[in-house]
């Protein structure tokens, strides 16, 4: 219970200090810039869930990314048990992807900037022309 209330402190604070950071990708994109908005992006939140990571005590155990192509799509599935899926594979791979999310979670204030600036792909799963 410690670790959960740690996270979500920590979650909070990085939200609110991270609203410069907002902003900064915003005018990036906007002028241009989107492969150096991209990589700062890659940077925060992998540095973010790799705390949380550490905060949960949660060792990552990664083979086999040397069989991942740099020159070509790929496409990563995940078990998806929970949200940890999440926070355990971005950080630990090196290119820069995005996720498929459900579209509920553009309503989160923060959460849905982040997800927007790491190319997530927001999909309504109760419209499944939409979501092909």
């Amino acid at each position: 219970m410690i670790r959960f209330i740690l996270i979500i402190i920590f979650l909070i604070i990085f939200f609110i200090l991270s609203i410069p950071l907002y902003i900064l990708e915003w005018i990036l994109r906007k002028t241009g810039h989107a492969k150096v908005a991209n990589k700062i992006a890659k940077v925060v939140v992998g540095n973010g869930f790799k705390f949380c990571l550490f905060v949960s005590s949660v060792k990552v155990n990664i083979t086999g990314l040397e069989n991942i192509p740099k020159d070509q799509a790929v496409l990563f599935v995940a078990n998806h048990r929970g949200f940890f899926d999440i926070v355990a594979t971005y950080p630990n791979i090196p290119t820069i992807f995005g996720y498929v999310a459900k579209k509920e979670i553009m309503k989160v204030p923060g959460l849905n900037l982040w997800m927007h600036f790491i190319n997530c792909l927001f999909i309504d799963r109760k419209n499944m022309k939409e979501s092909i």
